[in-house]
């Protein structure tokens, strides 16, 4: 398609140019004939005007067909990012993509965020499970981030978590409003991609009908100076639960708080002798320690590489990559 459009802009160009010089050619053969009838009609000052108008015209469809050749490679890099992460999820071969354990903690100054680095990856045709590896923590948009938990993927209804709050994102002015989006778009295609793996017997769908919850999902970043999380819960009572920090309420300097998301009993455990562990300096170190317990505990569920990022107001550090230094999961 790109070719095609390409292509045309180009025969346009040729064909202006053509004619542009058809022009000025007639013009310099008239000159030598003063009785041209051409050259009678036609002054000095309109003839200068007739072949500017050709040049620009011909500028003009040069631009145009450099834009649309810029275009046609930002869409040509996008289909192979997206091919490269299909890839790795296994999502050309198997039907649903799923899992995860995350936590995102936020305090006055930063948002840090953590996530296993495996995927469970359900063939529907032969109900087969594999377990790739993914960055779970993802750009959203230019300026925000965003991490999923939970049943994210399914080629059965064409429904993509990922694709979807990224677009949400990109045309949303707040963190708030991206996660308002993306919870209308998602909401139907996830329910209808849960009734679909129902129908033909998936065992992942009864797995989250038994926790409670189909899918969770937060966009995190600064809106201005103020740290903002911006969360939903799919439950399988088909309500959505909204996570806000700072909230309706006028925002708290002193605040602090953490969601958990997808399996996260490590850091069940861990909080009932540590209350408020993400008021602690270490939070990092935390944050690392307790997913690392939570993959022993549960290795069919979540497994390594581990990826932690640190939120500022003038940026994003990685504090530990994982797969998130790939080109292809930005």
């Amino acid at each position: 398609m790109v070719e095609s459009d390409t292509t045309g802009t180009e025969g346009g160009t040729i064909k202006n140019a053509v004619l542009y010089w058809q022009c000025v050619g007639r013009f310099e053969r008239d000159k030598t004939d003063s009785n041209s009838p051409r050259i009678r009609s036609v002054q000095p000052r309109q003839k200068r005007a007739y072949r500017l108008g050709y040049v620009t015209k011909v500028l003009r469809t040069r631009r145009s067909t450099r834009k649309s050749r810029r275009k046609g490679c930002e869409r040509f890099i996008m289909s192979m990012r997206t091919l490269l992460i299909l890839v790795s999820l296994g999502i050309l071969t198997a039907q649903s993509a799923y899992g995860t354990s995350a936590v995102i903690v936020w305090n006055p100054r930063t948002i840090v965020i953590g996530a296993d680095g495996m995927v469970r990856a359900e063939d529907l045709a032969v109900m087969k499970s594999v377990k790739p590896q993914f960055c779970k923590i993802r750009r959203c948009g230019r300026q925000y981030w965003g991490v999923m938990a939970g049943l994210y993927s399914s080629a059965g209804v064409g429904y993509d978590g990922w694709a979807i709050i990224n677009q949400a994102c990109e045309g949303s002015r707040t963190i708030q409003m991206a996660a308002q989006l993306a919870e209308t778009i998602i909401e139907p295609r996830l329910y209808s991609a849960v009734a679909h793996m129902k129908a033909i017997g998936s065992a992942e769908v009864a797995r989250l009908e038994k926790a409670g919850v189909y899918l969770q999902f937060a966009i995190a970043g600064f809106n201005g100076t103020i740290p903002t999380v911006s969360a939903r819960q799919f439950r399988s009572g088909r309500d959505v639960n909204p996570v806000e920090f700072p909230g309706t309420d006028k925002f708290d300097p002193q605040s602090a708080g953490r969601l958990l998301m997808g399996d996260y009993q490590a850091f069940v455990t861990y909080e009932a002798t540590n209350p408020k562990w993400y008021f602690s300096n270490e939070v990092t170190s935390v944050i690392k320690d307790v997913l690392a317990d939570q993959i022993k505990l549960e290795p069919e569920v979540v497994g390594p590489p581990i990826s932690i990022l640190s939120i500022g107001q003038h940026g994003a550090t990685w504090i530990q990559k994982g797969l998130c230094g790939n080109k292809a999961f930005r």
